[in-house]
């Protein structure tokens, strides 16, 4: 049994570094060098006063540099899943609800059956999803 955080990497997922499936959700795959700035970039682009930016399993060490933008770091809520619930229908409502700009699943493996109700949730709701995979 896989873990319910992690995604099933597909041959058409693993082309490049980014890849964007649709304008509501993106497979990202980085290195752990790269992973503070991506944070910031993924961040800033989808930082609206109004919404907010969660993050589902961050790296905590690559998170230090968000907290110097307070701009940033004011909307971002940060999730782990060992300290919460966190499994494919609380992604999906959160996806859905619209009262986040972003959701940025940190090292996840899901089904391409599970990334299609993902998809369909962030259309619904207005939200990006993006799956942020780090190189090992």
């Amino acid at each position: 049994m896989t873990h319910p955080m992690q995604v099933i990497q597909h041959n058409h997922l693993i082309a490049s570094n980014v890849v964007s499936i649709t304008p509501w959700l993106d497979v990202k795959k980085i290195n752990n060098a790269t992973l503070p700035l991506a944070y910031q970039q993924i961040c800033q682009k989808h930082n609206q006063q109004d919404k907010w930016i969660l993050m589902v399993n961050p790296e905590p060490k690559s998170l230090k540099q968000l907290n110097h933008d307070n701009n940033v770091a004011n909307h971002v809520l940060r999730v782990f899943s060992n300290k919460v619930k966190v499994d494919i229908d609380n992604i999906k409502k959160a996806l859905h609800s619209g009262n986040c700009s972003a959701v940025i699943l940190c090292d996840a493996i899901f089904s391409q059956e599970e990334i299609d109700q993902l998809l369909a949730s962030a259309q619904q709701g207005k939200t990006k999803c993006i799956l942020l995979n780090r190189l090992h």
